[in-house]
């Protein structure tokens, strides 16, 4: 990151790098989460479809 801004120091590569960065604890925080909820959330997707199939028949 220090890299980039040191190469674009003008205002709009700033915040492009803000931006990148964070995207990057976004993504970061998305697997995070994603790995810790992934059975609950898998069970209750499941769950909801068949709800779902219920509904239709």
């Amino acid at each position: 990151m220090a890299q980039i801004k040191a190469v674009l120091p003008s205002e709009e590569n700033k915040i492009v790098v803000m931006s990148v960065s964070t995207m990057q604890i976004a993504k970061t925080f998305t697997i995070f989460s994603a790995s810790r909820g992934l059975g609950k959330n898998r069970q209750h997707k499941i769950h909801h479809r068949q709800k779902l199939k219920k509904k239709i028949a």
